[in-house]
Parts: C-alpha cells; sequence; structure tokens
C-alpha cells in the first residue's frame, strides 16, 4: 500500500488525482466526485467516438471545455468536477482522463482500505454477479470491497475474479485448456 501511494504522488496522473481527492476531501464531496468519475468513465467506455475526440491531438483546448461543459450539463455533474475537467482540458491532458480516473479510486480504495476486485464474466446478469460477490466476501471476509465487472465472451462460462495480485479463474476455458494440457501429457 505505501509503495502505491509513493507511486502515485510521483505519476502526472497521480499528481493530478492526489489534487483533485484532496480538494474533494475538503469540500466533502468525495462521494459526489467518485460517483461523476463512475459516470463519465462509463460514457467514454460507451462512446468511443468520443474517447477518440478527447484522445485526439488535434484537439483545442477552447472545444475541449465546450464539449466538458455540454457533458456536465446532461450529467449533472459537481462543480468541483467540472473545474477539474477544465484544468485537464486547459493543461491538454485530454488524453490522460481513464488514467486520472484510475489513479483517483486507487487513493480512495487506499484511504477507505477497500480492495478493488474485477470480475470477468460472459454475460452481465445481476443474480450471477450477487453470488460471486458473495462467495468473494465469504473467502476473503476481513475486508471491505470495490467490485468492477467486465463482460469477457471468450471465458465460455464461468467467471475469473482478480484481487490485489491474485487470480481466481473459475473460466470454462481454463478448465478445457487444462484438461487439454493434461491429455497431451497422457
Amino acid at each position: 500500500m505505501q509503495v502505491q501511494r509513493v507511486q502515485l504522488r510521483v505519476s502526472l496522473t497521480g499528481r493530478y488525482a492526489t489534487a483533485l481527492y484532496q480538494e474533494a476531501l475538503e469540500a466533502k464531496s468525495l462521494e459526489a466526485v467518485l460517483n461523476d468519475i463512475n459516470v463519465f468513465e462509463a460514457l467514454l467506455k460507451n462512446n468511443l467516438d468520443l474517447a477518440h475526440i478527447l484522445k485526439g491531438q488535434l484537439l483545442r483546448i477552447k472545444n475541449a471545455i465546450e464539449i466538458f461543459e455540454e457533458i456536465g450539463k446532461l450529467m449533472n455533474f459537481s462543480k468541483l468536477f467540472m473545474n477539474f475537467l477544465k484544468v485537464i482540458a486547459t493543461n491538454k491532458r485530454c488524453a490522460l482522463l481513464l488514467n486520472f480516473f484510475k489513479d483517483f479510486k486507487a487513493l480512495v480504495d487506499i484511504q477507505t482500505d477497500t480492495i478493488p476486485v474485477r470480475i470477468e464474466i460472459v454475460s452481465i446478469n445481476e443474480q450471477h454477479l450477487r453470488a460471486i460477490e458473495s462467495l468473494l466476501k465469504k473467502m476473503y471476509p476481513n475486508y471491505s470491497y470495490r467490485f468492477e465487472h467486465a463482460q469477457v465472451p471468450e471465458l465460455l462460462g464461468g467467471f475469473r475474479a482478480f484481487i490485489h495480485e491474485r487470480c481466481l479463474d473459475y473460466s470454462l476455458k481454463s478448465r478445457l485448456d487444462r484438461l487439454s494440457y493434461q491429455l497431451k501429457e497422457a
């Protein structure tokens, strides 16, 4: 954890994320900023054209700020988050938005002793996700978690969960791969 804190303070995206975190903490709007980040992150993942425009080298500061203001009005973002987006646009760092968001979430996780868990599953079904989350909480009961879900059709069935540096692989693909390897060895 200590190494991650130092890395976040040293990297460019970590410094921006740290500044946003400190401002959100002072304004007592950490949850609002975190919610804004989740909404904007989902918007970028679902709208590849917008993500491509923001990553473009030819995007002018004025245009980036206009884009952020329009999105902010539509999504009802907090003033602090909007100011952060304007700073990002002014400093021509729009291509790094997802990295800023990742580092901000890491800071929140560090401060709240929360473990991020990425769950990969073939098709996202709320009932299955809740069962997987319940299983993980039974396996590691002394922690609090922040779950992220991803749809990965290549798994064929089952799921994979990434906790810290550990991967719990209960996917059909890995089981078939192991069976294939065992048959080749026999």
